[in-house]
């Protein structure tokens, strides 16, 4: 099974800033490998993705994607679990981009997480808004690995 990862919002943020500023300097007929080499790294941060393959023989792997093709397929470093876990969960990002940490604010967000746990540790294999999409895929991969699924939902 295959688990897109959430792109940071940074990261989105940062490709749009970089493709306006491409499409400005395209207006006012800039130097040509400025603009391609802009183009290029904006598109290439907003196309990348990071996906976990998790596979019944446990050999996990860790795709960066591309356009939704794979450019690279790394071994994914994960617990066998004992069981897995779907839950909501709420993250606080740091939205701070000064040297004050302590004056930035916080970002929270609500999610579904499916999660992988043994004895006290813990492995996060995917999250999404979506509770169905969540619970669907949570009983999929239990179902895949053989192993018990706890919703705590």
């Amino acid at each position: 099974m295959l688990f897109k990862q959430d792109k940071p919002t940074t990261a989105k943020i940062l490709g749009v800033c970089m493709f306006v500023v491409a499409c400005i300097q395209l207006l006012y007929k800039s130097n040509i490998s400025e603009l391609v080499a802009l183009f290029l790294l904006s598109t290439s941060i907003l196309g990348y993705s990071v996906a976990y393959e998790i596979r019944s023989d446990f050999k996990n792997k860790k795709h960066f994607r591309l356009f939704g093709f794979s450019v690279l397929e790394l071994k994914l470093n994960c617990i066998k679990p004992d069981y897995i876990s779907v839950f909501s969960a709420s993250f606080n990002v740091g939205t701070g981009w000064g040297p004050i940490a302590a004056m930035n604010a916080k970002n929270g967000s609500k999610s579904y997480v499916i999660r992988f746990f043994k004895g006290n540790q813990y492995f996060t294999v995917f999250k999404s808004n979506s509770l169905t999409e969540v619970e669907q895929k949570g009983e999929e991969l239990a179902s895949l690995l053989k192993i018990n699924l706890v919703n705590k939902i």
